[in-house]
């Protein structure tokens, strides 16, 4: 099973008191991809929603992350829902 994947944020985020400075997402359960929508491309809102949901931060932390940060966020995101090939077996008997 996968573990936890930890992001170090290039550029830290601060709200009120609060300073965050990396997001752990966990593996993506069905639980995290509640109302997301996954066909095509996903959609940053989704990407976001995600994020959150999967890091446990709130949306006022998601919503300052800077944009180099969310790609990375976005990656381990991605790389959680690779499922490989899904066409079912392949070959011959």
């Amino acid at each position: 099973m996968p573990t936890a994947k930890t992001v170090t944020l290039q550029h830290p985020v601060t709200v009120g008191e609060t300073t965050v400075t990396e997001v752990v997402i966990q593996p993506i359960k069905a639980k995290h991809l509640r109302g997301v929508t996954l066909s095509g491309d996903m959609s940053i809102d989704d990407l976001l929603m995600i994020a959150g949901r999967a890091s446990g931060q709130s949306s006022l932390i998601i919503d300052e992350l800077h944009a180099v940060d969310v790609f990375e966020v976005g990656d381990v995101i991605t790389d959680f829902l690779d499922v490989g090939d899904t066409t079912g077996p392949t070959g011959s008997a």
